[in-house]
């Protein structure tokens, strides 16, 4: 009986404790259709919430679950990125954010950068890393969404706008 008992405390301290060194931040969406006279726009608004080290470890958009149920890839698929909307919350510190295909590739080719720790900003994606040339981005696949730098424990919303 004592071993068991002791397996048990083992177990839960591992569980207790592994949560807090392994936490890496959380995110959550909520998703929406705004239609439109000739397009249907959609928006995906992430809520990051960042670990005590300042990060937010990358989540695929096929992990997340859009209110009204299915996964946000299935939201997302079949749309193109027309912009990201970046706001800070309270006390962030100046942030990267990072969103990636599939592929690694990135719709906004380093743009996401050094996020601004009072306005809200936005930026529209890049076609050709090789020209800079803005434009919307085909979503193929699912997206996966990261930052790091954002501070201990702080809330940052991340805007996404489609179209279809």
């Amino acid at each position: 009986m004592k071993k068991i008992m002791a397996i048990l405390a083992i177990l839960v301290a591992l569980i207790v404790f592994g949560t807090c060194v392994y936490a890496a931040g959380t995110v959550t969406v909520a998703c929406a259709e705004i239609p439109g006279k000739d397009a249907t726009w959609s928006t995906v608004t992430y809520t990051l919430t960042s670990h005590t080290d300042g990060s937010v470890s990358a989540v695929s958009s096929a992990a997340l679950t859009c209110t009204g149920g299915g996964t946000l890839t299935d939201f997302i698929l079949g749309k193109a990125i027309y912009q990201v909307v970046t706001v800070p919350g309270a006390s962030v510190s100046s942030y990267t954010l990072t969103i990636t295909d599939a592929n690694s590739a990135t719709p906004f080719a380093g743009l996401l950068a050094s996020r601004s720790t009072t306005l809200s900003q936005s930026e529209l994606p890049i076609v050709s890393s090789s020209s800079n040339a803005p434009g919307m981005w085909p979503v193929t696949s699912a997206l996966s969404i990261s930052a790091t730098g954002m501070g201990s424990a702080k809330t940052a919303t991340v805007q996404l706008v489609l179209v279809k």
